[in-house]
């Protein structure tokens, strides 16, 4: 194929901002991985808005758990949200893991983003399964 050709073939994406300016961070984290969402005020996601750890930096295996991993992570995130033109968030966070600081951190510390609120909806058990071996130290 031609350069012409795949030009041709290449769509468009034209991102569509949110009027009110204000959005939804969904921060799942585990041991293996960070997942962000971003999502509208009613929790509609957005085209193109999940960025995982994993994905975002192309880090594989073990690194993709890092601290420096959920950092990159969430620079991509800012990059998405000022394309989507939000300034004002909520932020959600989702389970346990190492990454979920290092992403408040910097979303804490970003410009032009104000943060809401921020709420933690880690599921606890109240007895129910075993849990799992806690790593050691």
């Amino acid at each position: 194929m031609s350069k012409d050709n795949l030009e041709k073939n290449k769509k468009i994406k034209k991102v569509k901002k949110i009027s009110s300016g204000r959005g939804k961070l969904h921060i799942h984290s585990s041991f293996n991985n960070l997942i962000i969402t971003i999502t509208q005020e009613n929790g509609d996601k957005l085209p193109d808005a999940q960025i995982s750890s994993r994905t975002a930096t192309g880090y594989r295996g073990a690194k993709a758990s890092t601290f420096v991993a959920a950092e990159k992570a969430a620079k991509v995130t800012l990059e998405k949200l000022t394309e989507f033109g939000i300034s004002l968030v909520e932020i959600i966070v989702w389970g346990i893991g190492s990454g979920q600081d290092a992403a408040l951190k910097k979303f804490r510390n970003a410009p032009g983003l104000q943060v809401k609120r921020w709420v933690n909806k880690t599921p606890l058990a109240f007895n129910g399964c075993r849990p799992r071996k806690t790593p050691r130290k």
